[in-house]
């Protein structure tokens, strides 16, 4: 008689996954506390950002930048001084510093006609802006663009004054060429074309 075979005990197979009810509550996607307050400090970097981009354009219309002004100011004094510097020296060069001995007469004759129809057109300008932008109705804007003409004109008329004495009382020609430069720079159309004083009254 056989001796009955002994069976291996097979270890215990885990259950089967229970299946997800269609119905059942679904997984919340609300993130955590953490993750809300990174967004919100992205958030407000972004505003940050946002904010100084608006200013630096602000300020990029040469209204309200105040740093612009400052740069605007700083190159046009540099351009100034350079203007006088460089046509004093082409002048000595050329013997013709002083309207009293100068080796060319007709260069004294050019310098004075071409710093008369120079600041007559940059005033005229300024004054048919000014007359323009007066006519228009009345806005901040418009305000805000009167009160810088008036002033670009104010400060022209007071280097205009300042040469024509250089050259009245010391005979100096280069204050009459260096005139017409300094006007051509502070035309209105070279520091800011696209908002132009002279391409939105003229």
């Amino acid at each position: 008689m056989l001796a009955p075979q002994a069976h291996l005990a097979l270890p215990a197979l885990p259950p089967p996954p229970r299946p997800t009810r269609l119905g059942g509550p679904a997984r919340s996607l609300r993130p955590s506390s953490g993750t809300r307050g990174a967004s919100r400090r992205g958030l407000e970097v972004l505003k940050a950002a946002s904010a100084g981009r608006r200013g630096a354009m602000k300020g990029t219309d040469g209204k309200d930048g105040g740093a612009l002004k400052n740069l605007h100011g700083r190159t046009e004094l540099a351009l100034d001084v350079f203007f006088f510097v460089s046509v004093q020296v082409l002048f000595r060069k050329l013997g013709c510093t002083n309207a009293n001995t100068c080796a060319l007469p007709w260069v004294v004759t050019a310098a004075r006609g071409f710093f008369v129809l120079f600041n007559l057109c940059f005033m005229g300008t300024y004054t048919r802006l000014l007359s323009r932008a007066r006519q228009r109705p009345s806005t901040p804007e418009i305000a805000q663009d009167i009160t810088i003409m008036e002033g670009k004109r104010r400060k022209a008329a007071m280097k205009i004054t300042v040469l024509l004495l250089l050259h009245v009382s010391l005979g100096l020609v280069a204050p009459l060429v260096t005139s017409c430069l300094i006007t051509t720079v502070a035309f209105p159309f070279w520091w800011d074309r696209k908002a132009s004083m002279l391409l939105k009254y003229w």
